[in-house]
């Protein structure tokens, strides 16, 4: 079974209806909580949420666990427009099953690559 997804005050999408474990965190602590302490695939971090940078940086460096986790933001915004402008990887909100599918093939892409 693959690793569950983490995600940031966004909604499910659908994620859980294609076979794949879910797992929600609503305000930093419990993200941090949820990254150090499980392996995760993925995590999903809408781009709304107040303390992103600050989340994504304290996973990155001080989450043993999840600090291998592909970290990708949600928004509302073109894709293209805020990856160009941020150098962050960005998916549109609120997602369907075929965006999911797009996020699964990407997380595939990324892992047959390393």
């Amino acid at each position: 079974m693959p690793n569950p997804l983490l995600l940031t005050s966004v909604k499910n999408g659908g994620i859980t209806d294609l076979g794949h474990h879910l797992d929600l965190s609503w305000d930093f602590e419990s993200t941090v909580d949820l990254a150090g302490s499980k392996l995760y695939d993925l995590i999903l971090i809408d781009e709304a949420f107040d303390q992103k940078r600050n989340l994504i940086d304290h996973v990155k460096k001080n989450s043993p666990i999840g600090k291998g986790a592909p970290i990708i933001c949600l928004s509302s915004h073109e894709d293209y427009d805020l990856t160009e402008k941020k150098k962050e990887l960005f998916f549109r909100k609120p997602f369907t099953k075929k965006d999911v599918l797009k996020i699964i093939q990407f997380l595939e892409n990324l892992k047959m690559n390393n």
